[in-house]
């Protein structure tokens, strides 16, 4: 469940950053007056997308997750679709996606009127939470870097590649720091 929610965040800390970073610098250039928008620089865009492209299983995860506060039960092919995301076997995800759904109706109640009773003891979870979202950002930069070629690009890209990799470093470390602590 850890590994899920921190994924989700990640996502959506991606589409938040596209948005800031790429999308409303565009948007302000193309709404300026007379071509205005033309004559302004474009910015390291291309080089910024490589580290906001998203997974696969990242956009599974933010569907997912979308879709779960539901305010009343699921139908039994979404119940079964989230026992899946939670990593349920194929037999478990047949068997919830095989329930009526008056059991899915009773299950979900249960959930509700026990969260507030486990909820503290998910609140403990946060160090390793947190840990796991600032393993994820580290490995996702890690990735891009190893992936993209190492160009003499200009100035753009060598800025870019060394905020990454200092951006990784200290995702890594406070990771690592809470894990010991």
């Amino acid at each position: 469940m850890i590994e899920e929610t921190a994924t989700a965040i990640n996502a959506n800390v991606k589409d938040a950053l596209r948005e800031i970073l790429v999308e409303n610098p565009e948007r302000i250039r193309t709404s300026l007056p007379l071509g205005l928008g033309n004559f302004l620089p474009k910015g390291p865009v291309n080089e910024v997308e490589k580290f906001l492209s998203k997974s696969d299983r990242e956009l599974q995860v933010q569907t997912l997750v979308q879709k779960l506060p539901l305010p009343e039960a699921p139908s039994p092919s979404e119940f079964g679709d989230f026992v899946r995301s939670l990593g349920g076997s194929s037999s478990d995800v047949s068997t919830a996606s095989g329930t009526s759904p008056e059991e899915v109706a009773v299950l979900w109640k249960s959930l509700r009127e026990n969260v507030p009773l486990y909820g503290p003891r998910v609140a403990e979870l946060g160090g390793k939470f947190t840990s796991s979202v600032l393993d994820k950002v580290s490995d996702n930069i890690e990735d891009v870097i190893s992936n993209s070629e190492k160009v003499d690009a200009g100035l753009p890209e060598q800025v870019i590649r060394r905020v990454s990799e200092g951006i990784s470093v200290a995702a890594k470390r406070s990771s690592q720091a809470l894990k010991t602590s």
